[in-house]
């Protein structure tokens, strides 16, 4: 008699068995291989350990169980059950119950000191500053052999290293110098190759995301494909003399930022116009400078840099600014996980502000900052209602325009007409034009005498306006 069944899999467990009543010859076929073969007949069932035997087939999802039972006189009678587990011996009972009879008195000792030194070090918290970098690192000359579907216990070839073919790269050469007793070179070769001028690929991509951060699109459009599925660079010359000139300077970040910040295409003018328009409709000619909004994170320190408050700090632990109470409370326990900063400490650069999945700064998740779930390589850049609405009325735009607002009283005095002119320099970053301060003192005396205000809670108004210019929040 044959019979037939499936089972699925969500992994691959540690062990497999049959637990297998016959009568009486069985054969049993995994995914159509013969694991397991019994003569005879059984009054009871047996337990079967098939690991070994099913490691080449077995598979996640839909698995194939097919049973042949051969009956050669008498009754016919067969039942095959399937168990998985990935439990595993209880070492330290073992070696407490039997370890001195196993393994001797001396290493029964030693696994107990060394069992106990183990539990006292568990228990104590690492200093701050005893792992200020987490790092992989080799273990010996071990050989590398490819594993069927994954499975350690199915070792195939030995693998030889290697730079990935699709790059057309030199042969891989360790020399002999490199290996030690604590590490097969193949690390610092790979790292030495990534950064060689024979492999200046690394160079165009780091310098096109650099000139993206610019200019909010890179030479090359498609940041993380450079291959044939990706976009043709629109300056390759460019490209290519951008990645020698980093190359050059030793990979210099700071030197790039100011060399592409000091050209004439990054200060010119985001003016249009019509000619050149006509001409080159998407400005891949670099004729004008695309006007960008600032990014979430430029939008917060802008506005903490404006009010006189930032804290220009560097390293150290992330911060949790206040949050909004509905925010707060969308965890299990209100406010659990996020802390709260001094004041000092909440005023740091936006780039320090702890990520917690469920709780997010309304001004930095409306300004599109970026999905901390998956790769971003671009920023996308929207324009929607909330955003608006949050830098109006949002707690931490008010709060920081009534700051902005005590600055502007304390470094301009109490004329009405120099604070304004102070509070839009500082915004603006210029000196701001008669008609348009002009235009603010009279937006001051209205909302004072349609809305009767006192002094300071019409320049606490101006401070909120100032700070949702298209002018501070853009840059052009």
């Amino acid at each position: 008699i044959w019979l037939r069944t499936s089972f699925r899999l969500a992994a691959i467990p540690n062990n497999l068995s049959l637990n297998v009543h016959h009568d009486e010859d069985v054969k049993i076929y995994l995914n159509g291989k013969l694991v397991k073969e019994l003569p005879g007949h059984v009054g009871k069932y047996e337990t079967h350990a098939v690991s070994k035997e099913s490691a080449d087939v077995l598979q996640t999802g839909k698995n194939i169980i097919a049973v042949h039972c051969r009956q050669t006189g008498g009754g016919q009678y067969v039942d095959v059950g399937v168990a998985t587990s990935d439990n595993y011996a209880d070492l330290a009972s073992l070696m407490r119950k039997f370890g001195k009879d196993y393994v001797g008195d001396a290493a029964a000792k030693s696994y107990r000191r060394m069992e106990r030194d183990l539990t006292n070090h568990a228990a104590k918290k690492p200093s701050a500053s005893k792992y200020d970098v987490m790092a992989v690192a080799e273990s010996g000359n071990n050989v590398i052999k490819v594993l069927g579907r994954g499975n350690p216990v199915l070792e195939g070839d030995v693998v030889q290293p290697a730079f990935p073919s699709v790059l057309r790269p030199p042969e891989a050469t360790i020399p002999d110098d490199y290996k030690t007793a604590r590490t097969s070179g193949r690390r610092r070769v790979l790292a030495e190759w990534i950064t060689s001028k024979e492999n200046p690929m690394t160079a165009r991509v780091m310098i096109n995301r650099i000139w993206q951060h610019h200019f909010g699109r890179g030479i090359v459009r498609s940041t993380s494909d450079f291959g044939f599925q990706g976009n043709l660079p629109t300056h390759p010359k460019l490209l290519d003399w951008l990645a020698v000139r980093f190359m050059e300077s030793d990979w210099n970040v700071k030197a790039m930022h100011k060399l592409i910040m000091t050209s004439l295409a990054y200060r010119r003018s985001s003016a249009p116009s019509d000619d050149c328009f006509d001409k080159d409709p998407l400005n891949n000619k670099l004729w004008r400078f695309d006007m960008r909004r600032l990014g979430a994170e430029e939008v917060r320190d802008s506005v903490l840099a404006a009010k006189g408050t930032i804290n220009l700090q560097i390293g150290g632990p992330s911060v949790t600014p206040p949050l909004p109470e509905v925010i707060l409370a969308t965890a299990s326990r209100k406010g659990a996980g996020w802390g709260g900063s001094t004041p000092e400490q909440a005023n740091r650069r936006s780039v320090y502000v702890k990520v917690k999945r469920s709780m997010h700064m309304p001004i930095l998740i409306n300004h599109d900052m970026a999905d901390t779930d998956s790769t971003c390589p671009v920023r996308f850049s929207t324009t929607v209602p909330t955003q608006a609405l949050n830098m109006f009325n949002g707690k931490f735009m008010n709060d920081s325009a009534k700051t902005f607002a005590e600055r502007i009283r304390k470094e301009a005095g109490d004329d009405v007409s120099k604070q304004i002119t102070h509070g839009l320099k500082v915004v603006l970053s210029r000196n701001p034009s008669e008609k348009e301060v002009g235009a603010a003192l009279k937006m001051v005396e209205d909302i004072r005498s349609s809305a009767d205000l006192s002094e300071k809670d019409a320049l606490d108004r101006f401070a909120l306006l100032a700070l949702n210019l298209n002018e501070f929040i853009y840059l052009d």
